[in-house]
């Protein structure tokens, strides 16, 4: 195989997960190793980033649009036969297939409409037939959307790993995954969490909350602003920002009058806001801009790179 090269035409890449980096050249993608050689040769309408050692791809457009997954070697594991895929978290991938007979019903046999894949591209279990949607795996545990009929809305519940209810589809706002052992959930139009037994752990009294991590969430009061609480639901960073983005290296973006900065667990502001927009650190750097200029920072706020 040949390598990629950036002269290359019409190019565009992603960054590198798990070895491999999605790369697209004159319209279609492929995935590169670290080397710079093909592993997978452009030839797919889409190609995510890899996730437990599968790479999710596409072919087609619009109602044509399929999916499917290849492995690192760049082996279709399962062919892009798929109406909707999600990637694979705790060696399960969410597959959707038509409600008709499909080319995918036919090749696994099924008659749901969701099933759950794992790692070797077949079916794990199918989900209830009364689903309308579902999510992904965290937590041991994945959100499921029921239709209730015709005179009430959609609830959410989770399902476990063989396709049983877990937690009863009492919600009747969205089910989010399980971070940290919690997951936001919906009832009335506020937010709140409960934890993997389903027990509510904090009340919904929260126009929007976030993921946990590090052991904090956002969540937004009924006047708009931002604060944090923890896993007990006490407030530890009182209300205060116009906008807040969940904890990862143990700081936070948050949104000030004079613009974007970061707090640290304890609340305390230790990267000054004064960034036009800021993201979430990984790798232990963080993007941030001022204007149109861009550079990365450090976990203290010290400038790494900045553009030239």
């Amino acid at each position: 195989r040949g390598g990629y090269t950036p002269s290359e035409r019409r190019r565009s890449a992603s960054d590198f997960f798990e070895g491999r980096a999605a790369v697209q050249v004159d319209g279609e993608w492929g995935y590169i190793a670290p080397s710079g050689q093909w592993v997978v040769e452009p030839r797919y309408a889409s190609a995510a980033p890899f996730s437990e050692g599968r790479g999710r791809v596409s072919v087609g457009e619009g109602l044509s649009l399929r999916y499917g997954f290849v492995d690192v070697a760049g082996r279709e594991v399962v062919p892009p036969v798929l109406y909707f895929a999600l990637d694979y978290s705790e060696g399960l991938a969410l597959a959707q297939v038509s409600r008709e007979r499909s080319e995918f019903q036919v090749l696994f046999r099924v008659s749901s409409e969701f099933v759950f894949l794992n790692r070797a591209g077949t079916v794990a279990f199918e989900v209830r037939p009364e689903a309308v949607s579902a999510a992904s795996f965290s937590g041991g545990l994945a959100p499921f959307e029921k239709d209730q009929g015709a005179l009430r809305a959609t609830t959410w519940g989770y399902l476990d790993r063989d396709g049983a209810v877990a937690i009863a589809p009492d919600f009747d706002g969205p089910a989010f995954r399980h971070t940290d052992g919690l997951a936001r959930i919906g009832v009335d139009g506020q937010m709140g969490f409960v934890d993997e037994d389903g027990e509510v752990v904090i009340p919904p009294a929260y126009l929007l909350a976030l993921p946990f991590a590090d052991g904090l969430a956002p969540v937004q009061n009924a006047a708009g602003e931002w604060g944090f609480v923890d896993a007990s639901g006490a407030l530890v960073v009182e209300p205060q920002y116009l906008a807040a983005l969940a904890f990862s290296g143990g700081r936070a973006a948050v949104q000030t009058e004079a613009g974007w900065g970061y707090v640290d667990v304890s609340g305390d502001l230790v990267v000054p806001a004064t960034y036009t927009r800021a993201e979430s650190f990984r790798n232990g750097l963080a993007r941030v801009y001022s204007g149109r200029l861009l550079r990365y920072i450090d976990a203290d706020g010290e400038t790494v790179w900045a553009q030239p």
